[in-house]
């Protein structure tokens, strides 16, 4: 990229991964609220899915709502599939016989003829499918772009202007965005010639995974986006009753700890903590509101290594950082948001 890409700012753009989740389902959220989408509604009745020739739909699909893709409960299981339709670019090319880079359309089209791992609505289990899925459902509903509608009805109105889509290829990496570090390269899924790529770059598909892992931001806007939740009251893009819908559990849930829409949420008596985390080769991001009122977002450009390959020490951080604000006494009254336009 450019020559400041050495020097790692506040404004710096760095890919957020699963982060992404949150901003998609406040767009959801925001639609819903609007009387433009309902969290019951089918998604075969808002998206068409026709399997591969000589395969058939599951017929469950034909049951999955709204609110289970949020809930990450649609019935898609990476554990039992056994891989990630987002990861699988390879594997849908060959069986569809197109050429790479497959499209959107030629994952849904393969996930068609794939059969449920799970009833739909019983069982969560992480889905980013799931969430493109929610993208092509705003993208139906609003008739404009997913980056187009969240932006403009999400982002915009929280006072964030800097957030955008990312791209997989160096070429196209964004003005600002940082340079993602990773030991491992693999098959490039942009072209038939089986070139090995780095991770982060060519060795998956960005721009397929926009709802579920697609967005690029710097931390102050990371931390708007989570403060605008602190005052639900005031939140510039969902309603009080919008919000506690976003954060309250499945239907069905009793623990304590369960997922909800596009957050993680662990309640504490009448509070609660949220949060959740991205990563992807060469990323590493962790966005936390903590009952007590203090938030925090860390995103790192680097996440595996060859002493680290999947790079699980990078998540010391989340224990660090609770220590470190649990040992701040007084927390000052300014406002640095204002530094940061």
């Amino acid at each position: 990229g450019n020559d400041e890409s050495h020097f790692t700012r506040p404004t710096s753009l760095f890919r957020i991964g699963g982060l992404s989740n949150m901003i998609t389902a406040t767009a959801v959220l925001k639609l819903v609220q609007d009387g433009r989408l309902s969290l019951d509604a089918k998604i075969t009745d808002i998206l068409s899915f026709v399997p591969p020739t000589g395969q058939s739909v599951d017929p469950r699909l034909g049951k999955v709502t709204v609110a289970d893709l949020l809930y990450q409960r649609g019935g898609w299981d990476i554990a039992k599939l056994g891989y990630d339709p987002m990861f699988s670019d390879l594997r849908i090319s060959k069986s569809l016989g197109v050429p790479l880079p497959i499209s959107q359309a030629n994952i849904i089209t393969y996930m068609s003829g794939v059969p449920l791992n799970h009833d739909p609505g019983t069982t969560s289990a992480y889905s980013n499918y799931g969430y493109m899925l929610l993208g092509r459902i705003i993208e139906a509903v609003s008739q404009q772009p997913y980056e187009t509608y969240v932006r403009q009805n999400v982002l915009e109105p929280m006072g964030i202007t800097d957030m955008q889509l990312g791209h997989s290829l160096p070429d196209k990496q964004l003005l600002g965005e940082v340079t993602y570090h990773s030991d491992f390269t693999g098959p490039t899924v942009f072209a038939a010639s089986g070139a090995a790529v780095p991770w982060p770059y060519g060795g998956w598909n960005l721009e397929n995974m926009d709802s579920a892992n697609g967005w690029v931001a710097n931390v102050v806007d990371m931390a708007r986006f989570e403060a605008s939740f602190d005052q639900p009251g005031s939140n510039p893009v969902l309603t009080q009753e919008s919000i506690k819908q976003m954060f309250a559990p499945p239907p069905g849930t009793t623990a304590g700890r369960y997922s909800a829409m596009g957050w993680e949420v662990l309640r504490i008596g009448n509070t609660m903590n949220t949060w959740n985390t991205g990563s992807l080769d060469g990323t590493l991001a962790l966005l936390v509101r903590r009952s007590d009122g203090v938030d925090w977002v860390v995103i790192f450009n680097q996440r595996e290594s060859l002493h680290d390959p999947k790079g699980e020490s990078y998540w010391e951080i989340d224990d660090l950082l609770h220590k470190a604000a649990d040992a701040v006494g007084t927390w000052p009254v300014y406002s640095l948001f204002q530094q940061f336009p």
